[in-house]
């Protein structure tokens, strides 16, 4: 069930554009950063009203 998926798997390339899109809709934002021979790491920021 926890195993890597295979690297060869294509996509088109739109699903990090999209989570951009929404969060700037949402009042929020996504920042990433990746590590050669690690990969990336992507943060989603989201602004909740105060309680």
């Amino acid at each position: 069930m926890f195993q890597r998926l295979p690297t060869q798997v294509e996509g088109l390339g739109i699903g990090l554009y999209r989570v951009k899109k929404m969060m700037e809709n949402a009042g929020g934002t996504i920042a990433g950063q990746r590590e050669v021979g690690k990969g990336s790491t992507f943060t989603v920021y989201v602004s909740l009203p105060p309680s």
